[in-house]
């Protein structure tokens, strides 16, 4: 297996396997004692005494770091030395939904891809891996730059949720949330605090050097913007970046916002913090979880503390959200987003940063899980696949081998955290076996940064690098898609997208939305226009090569050229945009003008006209 397949392993056995088994609460073990599952550090070999089950432990490598397991062989309990969570009152919606366990752990394999649980999973933290963060050997959290544990030599990497703006945070932070009912009024948010407050790893960012304050979730009301639970709910804007060695500038990796339906419930909760076992990040690991605070954390919260959880209703779909965000840097790049009918405003300052608005509506998105035995894998995907063991794998008894086959584990994939050629890719091939029927259909809004910069020779890339500014952005409410630019292909911008045919009831069709919001300048650079009117047309071809009906809008304005193509239905069509524009009118073909000469007695004159002629008096010699 490679380094890639090795970091997922690790992302998603610290992250998810709590949430794919059920059965009775586990003891409550207070935080830093030795329990089933927590990470034991270097200290392999050893042993100690369970002090809440009066179960022997030893401290073993389960192939990702090591970890106290039962010395009696016996299987771990679901949780990693946590404990059950409240239930909670939004159990059995969509938004809620999560992987059901394989009908066996062993020789089964999986595809769980659910976009949510990519928003949801991730706090803040400072990060200063030493002496670099390939594979080091000590890993310490941060809350500020002038932290004693953020001095001397290593890498500094963050996650930071963003707060809304104040006097210490006047950049990087949310400067306005607001909504507009179906009826056009427009309501403006008001903010109710953040959550949770419960996590340490939360950090103070540094504007003159342009960290950005690593904070938690807003939580914002709208009066009279309700869903079926009240009218909360939680916005959170997510960055990304990191500071090498002898660097004094802040690189930005990813940016990414989302808002969610909520409805506080108080009970026992728990979320995850990043590791700090520098054994988590070996082989080139960038994100560990694996550091539970409290009970295990719940799928049907967009956040959590130890007493409280954010948990998610259906958002609206006749209200739009609106979000600022002030950035230190202006943004450059291409956006893509769960979202639909959006309207972009950017506004670049003299400093160098951008105040950046999205408005636009949520949209319901297919969330897929389907178990399968590896003989009921069609042998193109198996061999697809390989060796290859990134996922989150659940075993039928002790062993806890990651490289052990697959018919001695179940293995689920975890689709959820990308969308690019590989990811559509795989999730085309598992079509067939999904029963062409999502297993949920959830509302998201989210916008975030693409991965995929493209090829640098096509001359979308080269014009994007040209303007130095944001290029535009492409929303689907496919389950699959790939999130850079579209591709140009003889004059087209082509951009293939997937899903099942139909909704959760297997009966209502699943109808596509595709927007593209477009830098005009962008598209001129690209085709090579003139500033004269651009004109476009949208066709959408199934995988068949027939054609999808699909209505259509084009719309140029403000410096953003809008298209958007709906009601198409799926598995895995194509959309192609053509851009086009009127040739330029073409002057009047101008008469040549000519010289006679005129003479009257012994005078001369000459004239020069388009048709000349002599003056009274004068005859034309």
């Amino acid at each position: 297996m490679n380094k890639k397949s090795l970091a997922i392993v690790a992302i998603v056995f610290s992250l998810f396997v709590p949430a794919l088994a059920s059965h009775a609460a586990d003891p409550v073990y207070p935080e830093g004692v030795p329990a089933p599952g927590r990470s034991c550090g270097d200290a392999s070999g050893a042993t100690v005494m369970d002090t809440i089950a009066g179960k022997a432990l030893v401290c073993k490598s389960n192939g990702v770091q090591n970890i106290w397991l039962l010395a009696d062989g016996s299987e771990l309990p679901a949780s990693v030395g946590g404990y059950k969570a409240t239930p909670l009152p939004n159990d059995g919606i969509d938004e809620a939904f999560t992987a059901p366990e394989p009908p066996a752990k062993k020789n089964y394999q999986g595809l769980y891809h659910n976009d949510l649980a990519g928003l949801t999973r991730l706090t803040s933290a400072l990060l200063n891996f030493q002496p670099t963060d390939k594979s080091p050997t000590k890993v310490t959290a941060c809350t500020s730059l002038s932290d004693s544990s953020c001095s001397g030599s290593g890498v500094l990497k963050y996650e930071a949720v963003l707060p809304t703006c104040d006097s210490a945070n006047p950049t990087n932070c949310i400067s306005d949330i607001y909504a507009t009912k179906a009826d056009g009024t427009k309501v403006q948010g008001i903010i109710k605090g953040i959550f949770n407050k419960d996590n340490p790893q939360n950090f103070t960012g540094d504007p003159a050097s342009g960290l950005p304050t690593g904070s938690e979730p807003t939580l914002v009301q709208f009066p009279g913007v309700n869903h079926s639970a009240g009218d909360l709910y939680l916005v959170k804007p997510h960055m990304i970046g990191h500071r090498n060695q002898g660097e004094s500038a802040w690189t930005t990796e990813s940016f990414k916002v989302s808002i969610f339906a909520v409805k506080m419930v108080d009970g026992t909760f728990g979320f995850n913090q990043f590791s700090t076992d520098a054994t988590n990040y070996q082989n080139n690991i960038g994100e560990a979880g694996g550091n539970g605070i409290g009970a295990n954390t719940s799928s049907g919260c967009a956040a959590e503390s130890k007493t409280q959880c954010a948990a998610m209703y259906p958002l609206p779909l006749d209200a739009s959200f609106g979000v600022s965000i002030k950035f230190s840097k202006a943004l450059v790049g291409w956006l893509h987003g769960r979202i639909t009918k959006p309207t972009i405003s950017l506004q670049n300052d003299a400093k160098g940063g951008a105040l950046l608005t999205i408005d636009a509506k949520a949209i319901k998105t297919p969330t897929n899980a389907v178990w399968v035995t590896n003989e009921q894998m069609p042998q193109t995907l198996r061999d697809w696949y390989g060796n290859d063991h990134g996922g989150s794998i659940l075993y039928q008894g002790a062993n806890r081998d990651l490289f052990a086959p697959f018919s001695e584990i179940a293995l689920l994939r975890d689709g959820n955290s990308q969308h690019n050629e590989r990811t559509l890719s795989e999730y085309v091939q598992w079509l067939p076996l999904m029963g062409e029927k999502a297993q949920a259909m959830p509302t998201m809004w989210a916008v975030e940064t693409m991965s995929q910069e493209g090829d640098p020779k096509s001359p979308i890339v080269s014009c994007i690098n040209k303007q130095k500014n944001l290029a535009g952005l492409v929303t689907t409410n496919a389950a699959e898609y790939i999130d850079g630019p579209p591709v140009y292909t003889d004059g087209t911008l082509d951009y293939k997208v997937a899903a099942t045919h139909f909704e959760k009831d297997g009966t209502t069709t699943f109808q596509g939305t595709y927007d593209l919001l477009m830098s005009s300048d962008v598209a001129r650079c690209i085709y090579g226009f003139t500033k004269a009117p651009v004109k476009a047309s949208i066709t959408v071809t199934n995988n068949t090569g027939g054609a999808s009906i699909a209505s259509t809008v084009i719309n140029e304005a403000n410096g953003w050229l809008t298209l958007g193509a709906y009601g198409f239905t799926f598995s895995s069509p194509t959309i192609h945009v053509k851009l086009t524009q009127d040739a330029p009118a073409k002057a009047a073909a101008t008469s040549k003008q000519s010289t006679i000469t005129c003479v009257k007695g012994k005078t001369t004159k000459k004239v020069t006209a388009l048709k000349p002629t002599c003056p009274s008096g004068y005859k034309r010699k």
